[in-house]
């Protein structure tokens, strides 16, 4: 995420130097960052650039996209390793009954099976 951050932001600082947003480093760090947390501002592009305000569109459209998939890709595996773990856990209490059930249990001496 903050590789994406740092090549955003100084992608962000170049193409957008006259934007008050961007004037300096700081400012576009927070502008990504409040960006990546939902406060955004399409309005900000169509002040007076040298570039179109289409390509402010797509730069933001295109960090907002990445910047999510990777905080969701966190998630993902957040929640895989834990279901790992519960998964040994789980496996490990479900044979603990297994083996308490049995020694309940009559063993038939014809069908050699649990009763």
């Amino acid at each position: 995420y903050t590789i994406v951050l740092v090549v955003f932001m100084f992608m962000g600082r170049i193409m957008f130097l006259q934007l008050p947003e961007f004037s300096s480093i700081s400012e576009a760090f927070a502008t990504l960052f409040s960006a990546s947390l939902g406060e955004f501002d399409f309005a900000i592009f169509r002040q007076r650039m040298v570039l179109p305000s289409k390509f402010g569109y797509y730069y933001m459209i295109a960090y907002l996209i990445f910047s999510n998939v990777i905080i969701i890709n966190f998630a993902i595996s957040i929640l895989t390793l834990r279901f790992n773990e519960l998964e040994k856990v789980n496996n490990g209490l479900y044979l603990k009954q297994i083996v308490l059930i049995r020694q309940i249990l009559q063993h038939d001496e014809n069908y050699s099976g649990l009763v």
